[in-house]
């Protein structure tokens, strides 16, 4: 964790063009080959056509269920990452001429395309792991961190000697991707502040990533992963909502 933290003040401390937007041309393609390769496997597992048939053949009935419409706004907010600045903030880095509309579009698209695309792999896996276990679909996960850490791993297991380069990469990428989150995230924060008290890039990132690396301590414990299910959930059905909301307001 403090090696990570490490990692992201090294990278955010430059300006943004320098620092996460090299990484990120990097980082972004590496991921999509990475998941071509796992989905296009993962069609070809046994019983990979039990939860494709599922996942295209759903209970229409849950769309009157309330506890769905929050996990999925929480899902779909999350992912655009909508509601804390960061796109108020990198459109703050643009030029006059920047289209905003098409990029917005872009973005959406890509993200929905990509994240259906995923879909089909990760039902293709819990299909062979329902055929194998003889569990139902709908018992074998319950969490993402479920599908990251028990799905794929179960696919990179049948991969043979391919295992043995697929797996780290895609691990890697996992870990990679999730430092670039946590560098968007903490770029409004470094943007306010850094307006706000007109302090400089670098002395802010340091501040922010001794106060982030102090409080993710917490989930280096032996009680963290309960405590990210509970902070997930707060987080992407609660407060994100929350936030969203207020700022339709606010901004209208």
């Amino acid at each position: 964790m403090i090696v990570s933290w490490v990692i992201i003040w090294f990278i955010s401390h430059k300006d943004l063009e320098e620092g996460l937007g090299k990484v990120s041309k990097i980082l972004v393609p590496l991921l999509f080959i990475i998941m071509i390769v796992i989905v296009g496997f993962s069609l070809t597992l046994p019983g990979a056509m039990i939860s494709l048939k599922e996942l295209f053949a759903p209970d229409w009935s849950l769309l009157l269920d309330f506890d769905i419409w929050m996990a999925a706004f929480g899902q779909i907010i999350f992912s655009l990452s909508l509601g804390i600045s960061i796109a108020f903030t990198y459109a703050s880095y643009t030029g006059e001429k920047s289209d905003l509309i098409t990029n917005t579009l872009s973005i959406a698209f890509a993200n929905c395309a990509f994240e259906n695309f995923c879909a089909l792999g990760v039902f293709s896996i819990l299909g062979y792991m329902s055929l194998e276990s003889g569990t139902a679909v709908a018992y074998l996960v319950t969490q993402g961190t479920g599908l990251v850490f028990i799905a794929y791993p179960t696919v990179l297991n049948v991969l043979g000697q391919y295992a043995y380069v697929i797996g780290p990469l895609f691990f890697l990428t996992i870990y990679l991707a999730g430092l670039t989150i946590i560098l968007s995230t903490i770029e409004p924060l470094a943007f306010g502040i850094q307006n706000k008290f007109t302090w400089s890039r670098k002395k802010t990132m340091t501040v922010l990533c001794i106060i982030g690396g102090a409080f993710s301590m917490m989930y280096a414990t032996a009680y963290g992963g309960t405590l990210l299910g509970y902070v997930d959930t707060y987080i992407n059905q609660i407060a994100i909502l929350f936030g969203v909301l207020v700022e339709c307001n606010l901004f209208a």
